[in-house]
């Protein structure tokens, strides 16, 4: 697809789509990092209303990207092709908006943490511990029957309760 055809179809000109984006791969990373909001969903972002336990958010949260494993992947892994590409600049938005989507939890985890549910462990490494251990749990369930969903989350679930336990 040609520049000129995405602004076509966006309704803008040209020049109003290079002044925003400098080119095709720097619209695509923002794509991307707009397509993280809506592969998660505004419903399940607004049952996130801070009145769950750390284990139910968790649960939900978790979840959430499991249902969504294959979409999440794809997503991580054209950022991160950006992101350690060859274009700096590009690589620099990339790496950005690869972070925004990976640390989603870490306000979770700050939560939990301050009440005491947590033990007091770096929540922005945590949340990527946590995002490639969801990303691998879901490639196992995608690619063999004998792992379900369920199966996954409850793992998952087990790994973040006992690994970030306070006692």
């Amino acid at each position: 697809m040609h520049v000129g055809d995405i602004a076509r179809a966006t309704g803008i000109g040209k020049a109003k789509l290079y002044a925003c984006f400098p080119s095709k791969a720097d619209l695509f990373v923002d794509c991307l990092d707009r397509l993280r909001l809506e592969v998660y969903g505004q419903e399940q972002r607004a049952r996130l209303d801070g009145s769950h336990s750390f284990e139910q958010e968790c649960r939900l949260r978790a979840g959430a990207a499991l249902d969504r494993v294959e979409h999440y992947r794809m997503m991580t892994n054209l950022l991160a092709q950006a992101a350690y590409g060859p274009d700096a600049t590009l690589a620099v938005r990339a790496r950005a908006a690869m972070h925004r989507m990976i640390t989603g939890a870490k306000p979770m985890f700050d939560r939990a943490v301050a009440a005491g549910t947590c033990r007091d462990l770096d929540t922005d490494l945590l949340a990527y511990m946590t995002w490639g251990a969801l990303l691998a749990l879901g490639d196992r369930v995608l690619m063999d029957d004998r792992f379900t969903r369920e199966k996954a989350l409850e793992a998952y679930l087990d790994l973040v309760a006992h690994g970030t336990s306070p006692g």
